[in-house]
């Protein structure tokens, strides 16, 4: 199994990934580039290692630069960024667990679970409680048309 800098490669083309039922049944980490809610980001998602079973993302790409000044100042600088990490596998939830996200705007890191269907990624964000947790749906991509650039 590759590592989340092999999926990178793939972030310019098709990404041939193929899931399941809904939610998806994961006992590897999903490779697949994620379009956040904001449209802002793209999340290239995969295993933290080679062989691991822990599931990281990181970003991408940075279509939202093209209209947000701020993201455009920073494409640096959050090109490659660690978004979440650390994800483990619950088959009785269906669930990826225990893990850590990084708000990119205010570089706080928040607890983490996150459940995958055919096209949709769900996170589940909080600090503390929660029960007072935020909720996002990312939105399968299957290519990116202006990845971010990485050294070779």
């Amino acid at each position: 199994m590759a590592n989340i800098f092999t999926t990178l490669a793939y972030a310019g083309g098709m990404l041939a990934s193929c899931f399941a039922s809904s939610p998806l049944m994961a006992e590897e980490p999903p490779e697949a580039l994620w379009l956040t809610d904001d449209r802002g980001i793209v999340v290239a998602t995969g295993p933290c290692k080679a062989g691991s079973k822990t599931l990281c993302g990181i970003i991408a790409g940075l279509p939202g630069a093209v209209t947000d000044t701020t993201l455009a100042q920073h494409k640096n600088a959050l090109c490659g960024l660690p978004l979440l990490w650390d994800l483990v596998w619950d088959p009785a939830r269906q669930t990826w667990i225990n893990g850590k996200v990084l708000d990119p705007s205010t570089e706080e890191v928040f607890n983490l679970s996150v459940t995958t269907f055919d096209e949709t990624m769900k996170l589940r964000a909080w600090a503390g409680n929660q029960w007072l947790a935020t909720d996002m749906v990312w939105q399968k991509i299957q290519t990116l048309e202006e990845p971010c650039s990485f050294p070779e």
